[in-house]
């Protein structure tokens, strides 16, 4: 990789799926640049901040050195969107004023609704204003994991949307102005827009300029990390992203240890079918022993990200006294089915195992007599890849009593974009007939257009909504839900709040102003079941949240934000699976892992003392397909 260094470039971002190293391959690249004397700035848009716990620093909103030619930035979009609204809110207010019917009290409410994503796409555009500056030599950016990712690189896109909207309502007034003054005088709003599309005209042309941006993927090689990572650089490929090398981290070293030798055999098959597939240069970076944190460990790292010479100490990172074999301990985990539960969540930072522990309880469930449905809302839908079958948008049949589906949000929220926009559509029919000689397309465009200003994650509220559908029809016992890393997830748990604004303002609309028909009918329905499923998910009658963790710093970080979080979303959790725990053996490298481990079980014993925590250990296969599910599942209800 110290070719990317040499080139010219002034933006790199490093991204793939979650749990595979990206933020410390961003953190060690920042280092080792700053080594060949470039000045550098690394950011972070990864809603769970994770620059903080590599670097071992607080970083934050602002940007703070971080050593010698080093500066790091965790962009916080809330207060980046809040310094929008400050800017241009009086502005929004002027044009939907001036281009619908709205009364002001109304037009306020709906220019204080959430902007789609415009607080990422915010984010991205002060990127782009620090590259203009040019203080720095290069700029790194952690992005979020490849789901979220691909929701970033899709914003310039969204916001054009968005944009297009407000010009629609911006131009009702200069059609009065030019009927009226025989000419449009150019205002605040016209600024407002044009920036706006300069914006977007800037990041696209940064996101693809070959010369000046390269994108990193990191990935792992199990079946999993290279599914998803094949998806992942399909879809870069086709925003026109210039992809510079393909990172496959956490390679575990040739050795004696049989443990070790069984584990590295099968890397090395998934690395030759990337290989086989695409013709980027791939970087094997090794699994070290220990975490790999602070700036000692990180610059250790970039020197075998970048090809230099490093040696291992086993004994430097012996820390900890060695502890019997905590994986005799019982499962707390069969007594999960004792309570007649309707909905199981399982969740955590990527990496941890999430999809394993929901497809092999789907498999658990189904052994005692449960008609299963085991559901994904995960962007990167990983269902298919843990089955080893092909999965996809439909009730696809696995196993006797057992099913799953890959929900297919986008495609959820289109059907009721259509169903609104169906609605507008026959309303100005109706209006607009030959004999009142009334003619208002711009109206009937914005009017449809409305659904474009939808908050994200509508599309993933659908997701939802079908699951609730399906409670409803008692058709399963039991539904399991595999959902995205932890910032994703807790959006997507939250989000209700956010859609529930946006569509009761539609719906309220609709009162107010009668001669809208049965526009926002189809909105009203959707909002009854979102209402309807916070029940469940509150309900410990019927729902269970379980975290699934992993014996090192940010996974437990990350597991005590999320069940802060759910706490205050009020769903129950009683339950936590720490998974990943390397076996006891005489290998020296397995011994000095284990080791680490043992220090962050004990941490997480005490932390979350209060929920049943099972002990899993890693395995020494991948565990995908039936047969290894269900190996995977007797261990985990042992």
């Amino acid at each position: 990789m110290s070719d990317i260094l040499k080139k010219d470039l002034k933006l790199l971002l490093f991204g793939g799926k979650g749990g595979t190293g990206k933020t410390t391959a961003a953190a060690s690249t920042a280092l080792y640049a700053a080594k060949q004397g470039k000045k550098v700035l690394v950011f972070s848009t990864d809603p769970v901040l994770s620059l903080s716990d590599s670097f071992k620093c607080k970083i934050g909103n602002k940007v703070t050195n971080i050593t010698k030619n080093v500066d790091a930035l965790e962009m916080d979009t809330d207060t980046i969107l809040e310094e929008f609204r400050e800017n241009y809110n009086a502005t929004i207010q002027q044009i939907i004023s001036e281009g619908t019917y709205l009364d002001e009290e109304d037009t306020l409410r709906f220019s204080e609704l959430p902007f789609p994503g415009m607080d990422e796409f915010m984010a991205l555009v002060k990127i782009i204003d620090f590259l203009d500056k040019d203080e720095y030599d290069l700029y790194i950016l952690d992005t979020a994991p490849s789901g979220h990712t691909i929701r970033l690189l899709a914003l310039p896109d969204l916001i054009i949307k968005w944009t297009d909207v407000l010009i629609k309502m911006h131009a009702k007034k200069g059609v009065i102005m030019k009927s009226f003054f025989g000419k449009a005088v150019k205002d605040r709003a016209d600024r407002f827009l044009t920036k706006l599309q300069n914006d977007i005209k800037r990041v696209r042309a940064t996101l693809m300029d070959k010369e000046k941006t390269q994108f990193v993927v990191i990935t792992i090689a199990e079946a999993m990390g290279v599914y998803e990572t094949t998806r992942f650089i399909k879809i870069l490929e086709s925003y026109k992203i210039p992809i510079g090398h393909i990172i496959f981290n956490k390679i575990i070293p040739n050795n004696k240890c049989d443990f070790c030798n069984s584990v590295r055999k099968e890397q090395q098959r998934y690395i030759k079918k990337i290989k086989k597939e695409f013709s980027y240069d791939i970087i094997e970076a090794p699994l070290f022993p220990y975490e790999i944190r602070g700036l000692e460990n990180l610059y250790f790292f970039s020197k075998a990200l970048y090809g230099e010479d490093y040696q291992v100490e086993f004994k430097k990172f012996s820390l900890f006294s060695f502890s019997k074999n905590t994986l005799h301990k019982p499962s707390k985990m069969h007594s999960v089915f004792e309570k007649d539960l309707k909905l199981l969540l399982f969740g955590g930072k990527g990496g941890t195992g999430k999809t394993s522990m929901a497809t092999s309880t789907a498999l658990q469930a189904a052994k005692q007599g449960k008609k299963v449905l085991v559901f994904s809302t995960d962007p990167a839908h990983s269902l298919s890849d843990s089955f080893d079958k092909d999965i996809g948008d439909k009730i696809t049949y696995i196993t006797k009593n057992v099913y799953a589906q890959e929900i297919d949000a986008v495609k959820l929220f289109k059907n009721l974009k259509k169903e609104y926009k169906e609605e507008v559509k026959n309303f100005f029919k109706r209006l607009l007939t030959p004999k009142r000689g009334i003619s208002l397309p711009l109206d009937e465009e914005i009017m449809a257009d409305l659904f474009d200003l939808s908050p994200p994650g509508v599309d993933e509220l659908m997701a939802l909504k079908k699951i609730l559908d399906f409670i409803d029809s008692k058709e399963y016992d039991l539904f399991i839900l595999d959902t995205a890393p932890t910032g994703h997830t807790l959006r997507l748990l939250a989000l209700p709040d956010e859609a529930i604004e946006w569509m009761q303002f539609i719906i309220d609309i609709k009162t107010k102003y009668p001669t809208t028909g049965e526009v926002g009918d189809s909105l009203g329905t959707t909002l009854k079941t979102i209402k309807r499923g916070r029940k469940i998910l509150t309900n410990p009658a019927q729902t269970e949240f379980i975290p699934v963790t992993a014996p090192n710093a940010l996974s437990i970080y990350q597991t005590e934000r999320l069940i802060n979080n759910l706490g205050k979303l009020k769903i129950p959790v009683e339950y936590m699976v720490v998974n990943k725990i390397i076996p006891t053996n005489k290998c020296d490298f397995c011994k000095s892992r284990r080791k680490q481990q043992e220090n962050y079980i004990r941490e997480i014993n005490k932390k979350f003392s209060k929920y049943k925590i099972t002990e899993m250990p890693q395995f020494e296969y991948e565990i995908n397909g039936l047969k290894k599910l269900t190996e995977f599942s007797e261990t985990l209800f042992r």
